[in-house]
């Protein structure tokens, strides 16, 4: 489902309430791991750093579906996670790593901060592995609401794992 695979994700941050959309890349449902990618320059990467705290909002208008997943978030630049996602990737998807400045930097006026030699095609991305950082989001709780105008219903989902078991506790709450 498209409307599922574009959250808002909000890292806690010391400089108050940021959000930014991201493209859900991966979904680990036995693990409750939600995996998207980002340049690891991003303030949200120095964010999650500071704070892994992590909340990702997700809402489908077709069937007025909103699921809010709270959870851990990590930074994965060197192991399985950035290979993975990396490897798994479009080389479109990953046109912007190799651009030489840092998501966020002030410009002199409009730019996309691609290579110009990438211009109007697909650039070799290898060189932009070096600014691919993977974000993973290990979910402790989610939020579901169902909006209708016969009446709205929302549960929370609480998970806890003891050794190797997962559990979840649910409990319905007034909308």
């Amino acid at each position: 489902m498209a409307a599922w695979r574009l959250p808002c994700l909000a890292p806690q941050s010391v400089s108050g309430c940021t959000q930014r959309t991201v493209v859900l890349r991966a979904v680990d449902a036995a693990r409750r791991l939600l995996l998207f990618h980002t340049d690891v320059r991003s303030e949200k990467v120095s964010n999650i750093r500071q704070h892994a705290n992590a909340s990702l909002l997700f809402y489908d208008p077709a069937t007025k579906v909103q699921v809010v997943a709270q959870g851990i978030a990590f930074v994965h630049t060197d192991d399985m996670f950035a290979d993975r996602l990396w490897d798994d990737s479009t080389p479109a998807s990953l046109k912007m790593y190799p651009g030489k400045l840092p998501p966020g930097t002030i410009a002199a006026m409009p730019s996309c901060n691609e290579l110009q030699s990438a211009r109007g095609r697909v650039p070799e991305i290898e060189a932009g592995r070096r600014n691919f950082a993977a974000i993973v989001v290990a979910v402790s709780e989610l939020e579901w609401l169902q909006l209708s105008r016969d009446g709205n219903y929302r549960v929370r989902f609480i998970f806890s794992r003891d050794d190797d078991t997962i559990s979840m506790a649910g409990q319905w709450l007034i909308p």
